[in-house]
């Protein structure tokens, strides 16, 4: 077989030649040509129960596996839970700094210290990222006062006069 075939497929496949045969192929004298020579029926029969067999175990040590993945995820999780509180208990018993930490293998975590160079890199890139957005500060919005543009068709506001107030008749 030149291409591959996929696990069900193979099985379906074997499934359906072994009950074929076992139907249609009555004479146990009979000789099929094969690559390894001429067969008997049982020696066919044979072969396609041994690949039957074979992807059933491959299916059950798939399974095993998926199973021993998912308890080690699960103990993962438990780990990392009792480990981090071990680590807590030595640097607060021992000291970030003591010999016993270190053989722990535990010691404070350090902050990154970055160069000035990277520094300055870092809040020229920042500043050039809210110029190229447009974003702006609280403060930056604040002083953002809208305005209407002039219209030939509206009358100045501060030309025209006001109404006068209307009393009530005498």
């Amino acid at each position: 077989m030149g291409k591959n075939i996929s696990h069900d497929t193979l099985v379906s496949n074997d499934t359906l030649r072994i009950a074929a045969l076992r139907k249609y192929v009555t004479d146990p004298k009979l000789q099929i040509p094969s690559g390894d020579g001429l067969l008997t029926p049982s020696e066919i029969l044979a072969q396609f129960q041994t690949s039957l067999d074979q992807h059933a175990a491959v299916n059950a040590a798939r399974a095993a596996y998926k199973a021993a993945l998912a308890a080690r995820d699960a103990m993962a999780a438990k780990h990392r839970v009792f480990d981090e509180a071990l680590k807590y208990w030595v640097l607060f018993s021992f000291g970030p700094e003591s010999t016993q930490a270190r053989e722990f293998g535990y010691a404070l975590r350090k902050p990154p210290q970055m160069t000035a160079e990277a520094r300055a890199l870092a809040v020229a890139r920042n500043k050039a990222t809210r110029e190229k957005r447009g974003t702006m500060g609280k403060r930056e919005r604040l002083k953002i006062k809208g305005t209407l543009p002039a219209s030939p068709d509206a009358p100045d506001p501060e030309s025209s006069p006001a109404p006068l107030p209307v009393h009530g008749s005498d």
